[in-house]
């Protein structure tokens, strides 16, 4: 058969990662950069979400106005008198889903503006159509802390149109630190999460305290969705210092839960409470 040079171009777009984003891993970019394939920007997509942002004299741009259908949706206010600053994004390409989306995180909490600004993470769908921008799909408010962004093992797959996202939040102190991972499920048209993983590590007069996480996925026969398993190690590392009353190190232990999909409750679910309880154990550490 053959196929009109006019119509081939759009049909290869579709059939390949989205061009000029590292398919599978996180890539930053500036916000001018241009989207792939278009003569926009992603600065183009973030005034769609603050419309009135506006080039700062260091290196960012800043509004003060949320998009009212992103902030009803996400139950956010619209007017933020400190300002939401936003310097670069990161996004990830969804190619490999079988469809050419990509996610897109934008975090409006950089410096010099409101620290309780949030940071989405926006879905977007192209259609081949030259000079279009994305189509907006979904959006979720991932941020929970002060730095926001994708870890290096941000991507796994789940099923053939549907994928694992992982957001990191933290912050840290001379003595502690705090980090949250968002897992959500990404599909062709929606994100949901799962569930938020908090962690938290200290140094004690002569030990180190941390929470490691790691997430993996695994295919099961019975299930249409690979499940998903985090696994948090809790490791005592000694440090030879002088200590008044020095901690003890305890052995090595990890706690973790799989999440598996549930077709009737359209969601993933876990199999315990053990990371929940982590989580309150850590609350009382704070």
């Amino acid at each position: 058969m053959h196929i009109p040079f006019r119509f081939l171009i759009p049909l290869l777009f579709l059939l390949k990662p989205v061009a000029g984003v590292a398919a599978g891993g996180p890539e930053r970019v500036e916000l001018d950069a241009p989207l792939p394939g278009l003569s926009a920007t992603y600065l183009d997509l973030a005034k769609r979400i603050v419309p009135d942002l506006a080039k700062t004299e260091g290196a960012g741009w800043q509004g003060f106005t949320l998009d009212e259908t992103t902030a009803q949706k996400l139950d956010l206010d619209i007017d933020w008198p400190d300002g939401l600053t936003i310097e670069n994004v990161e996004v990830i390409d969804l190619a490999s889903a079988a469809h050419p989306n990509i996610a897109v995180l934008f975090d409006f909490g950089g410096s010099g503006g409101d620290p309780a600004a949030p940071a989405l993470l926006v879905l977007y769908s192209f259609d081949g159509s030259p000079g279009l921008l994305p189509k907006l799909r979904d959006v979720l408010n991932v941020g929970l802390d002060r730095d926001t962004g994708f870890p290096d093992a941000a991507l796994q797959p789940l099923g053939p149109q549907s994928q694992l996202i992982v957001v990191s939040n933290g912050h840290w102190n001379s003595q502690q630190s705090y980090r949250d991972l968002t897992l959500v499920l990404a599909q062709p048209d929606r994100l949901q999460i799962i569930d938020d993983v908090m962690t938290f590590s200290e140094t004690l007069c002569g030990l180190r305290r941390t929470q490691e996480p790691h997430i993996s996925v695994k295919k099961e026969a019975t299930m249409p969705m690979a499940a998903v398993r985090v696994d948090v190690l809790l490791h005592d590392e000694p440090i030879k210092e002088r200590c008044t009353e020095k901690a003890v190190a305890r052995r090595d232990r990890t706690i973790g839960a799989t999440y598996r999909w549930n077709k009737v409750g359209g969601r993933y679910e876990p199999d315990s409470a053990a990371l929940e309880r982590l989580a309150l154990e850590n609350e009382k550490r704070f």
